[in-house]
């Protein structure tokens, strides 16, 4: 299955990714990702509730479906609805090497 279904517009596969998903996202504007659970799925995005610094908050963001997709998408993901038995990558880019000697 894929997170992605295309058809005339993109859209959000709610049956591949659901509410309790463990997810990792970052979006291309960030120097790091953020790990989260999913709060809720729509056709449309992806929210994702995560615990900042300061532990007696919680704080979200989401993930339009629009933004998946495309010759430059915003986002990367990995996610895992079984407990982080499998962990599915989706626009992950490669690590860059250290430049050593």
């Amino acid at each position: 299955m894929a997170i992605i279904i295309t058809e005339s517009k993109t859209t959000i596969n709610t049956e591949e990714i659901t509410r309790g998903t463990l997810i990792w996202a970052k979006h291309s504007s960030w120097g790091a990702g953020i790990c989260g659970i999913v709060s809720g799925v729509t056709e449309e995005k992806i929210t994702v509730r995560y615990l900042p610094s300061v532990q007696n908050v919680q704080n979200h963001f989401e993930i339009p479906a629009s933004e998946l997709t495309g010759e430059e998408p915003e986002w990367q993901v990995r996610y895992s609805s079984d407990g982080l038995v499998t962990v599915i990558e989706f626009n992950i880019e490669p690590e860059q090497e250290g430049g050593g000697e």
